[in-house]
């Protein structure tokens, strides 16, 4: 299990999303949202699915991407490293075994993670570390807009802001540090 003190640093926080905007210069609070909400809850979501219809939409996703080995192969989405995410990209540029990321995939999912108290907890720590000039594309105000309309939905997982997506072509999946 992942130490839940992990997240209760401010600093852990405010270094992780130091670590994605160097990563990702086009990050929205939207992404970074998506980042926290991935570091605390993981991707439990994947276990609604079955396992054949996951590798499936693996597969068509990953066989439609050109390989690029200058992306980085792992990216940390967790103050302990405890998660990552792999890259598609580069692992097809390094003949990544599909199979295993799938299964690797599917393990991570099944591994207890945060809860939403404390993915909200963490929110509340970015959103005090939003401050203006800190990280380019996150500032307070949208923040709060943003806190707002969580608190309304929910705490839901979100897809990449558009932004995002256009800038940074994210295809990733989440695995544990000790699974690939």
């Amino acid at each position: 299990m992942i130490p839940p003190t992990a997240w209760t640093h401010p600093a852990s926080v405010t270094a992780l999303i130091d670590q994605q905007i160097a990563l990702h210069p086009h990050m929205q609070v939207q992404d970074a949202y998506k980042l926290l909400y991935q570091g605390v809850l993981g991707s439990e979501h994947l276990l609604g699915i079955q396992p054949g219809a996951f590798e499936q939409r693996l597969r068509l996703e990953f066989d439609a991407l050109e390989p690029d080995a200058a992306e980085p192969l792992f990216e940390i989405i967790h103050p302990a490293g405890a998660l990552r995410r792999v890259n598609l990209r580069p692992y097809k540029a390094q003949s990544g075994d599909l199979a295993r990321l799938a299964a690797a995939c599917l393990n991570a999912a099944r591994q207890p993670r945060g809860t939403l108290a404390d993915l909200q907890a963490v929110w509340a720590l970015f959103v005090l570390a939003c401050q203006p000039g800190r990280w380019p594309g996150l500032t307070p105000a949208d923040a709060q807009v943003f806190t707002g309309w969580l608190e309304q939905a929910g705490f839901p997982a979100v897809h990449h802001s558009e932004i995002y997506r256009q800038a940074h072509r994210p295809a990733y999946r989440l695995v544990g540090a000790d699974d690939l």
